[in-house]
């Protein structure tokens, strides 16, 4: 009987410093993580060691009510998640903008530039028979109403374009189309049965 009425494991105050001890050490441990962690985000959501110090100084002094008070203070968003919404912004802007980019570098170019003139990249043909810039899908040169697969050419090299210059307009001929026969007369045509008969 004496047995049953003694406190398990030795007596009640060694078991009160154990469990004292047990709860102590949970307690910093999670103090410690806590801490860390608030050091860890406060440098992922700012930049400034003077804000992680001070997160650490509240989080560490305050402990939970501290971590309270740093959730409600902290920056909403990551230095990432910042980076990463203003190059959707530009990438937005230059949609929306009537500049135009090379599709290949990505450099602003003018819309009347045949070649980007960082990458070296055709991007329009020129028109044979005024020279104005024709993108891709033009059926037609919109300057001189000439069908664009007809005069349109691509751009040559250097000597191409030397040529190009050297010749002056006024070289330039135009050979015109082959006129149509000209119908005989109807009193021609009105003889020829009498000449089969006879």
């Amino acid at each position: 009987m004496t047995f049953l009425l003694e406190w398990p494991g030795g007596s009640w105050q060694d078991t009160l410093r154990l469990t004292g001890l047990v709860i102590g050490l949970y307690w910093a441990a999670l103090w410690l993580a806590v801490t860390f962690w608030a050091a860890r985000d406060a440098r992922i959501r700012s930049g400034s060691w003077t804000f992680s110090m001070a997160a650490v100084l509240l989080v560490g002094l305050g402990s939970l009510p501290g971590l309270a008070v740093y959730m409600l203070v902290r920056p909403r968003s990551t230095q990432r998640q910042r980076y990463l919404r203003t190059l959707q912004e530009e990438a937005l802007q230059r949609l929306l903008s009537d500049e135009e980019h090379c599709p290949a570098c990505k450099r602003v170019v003018r819309a009347e530039y045949l070649v980007c003139p960082a990458c070296l990249m055709q991007l329009k043909r020129s028109c044979h028979a005024c020279s104005k810039p024709l993108s891709e899908d033009w059926q037609v040169c919109p300057f001189c109403m000439v069908p664009a697969n007809e005069t349109a050419r691509p751009l040559g090299g250097r000597r191409a374009a030397a040529a190009r210059r050297a010749v002056p307009a006024a070289a330039i001929t135009v050979t015109p189309a082959p006129a149509a026969p000209t119908p005989a007369p109807a009193a021609a045509v009105s003889q020829a049965p009498s000449t089969l008969a006879s």
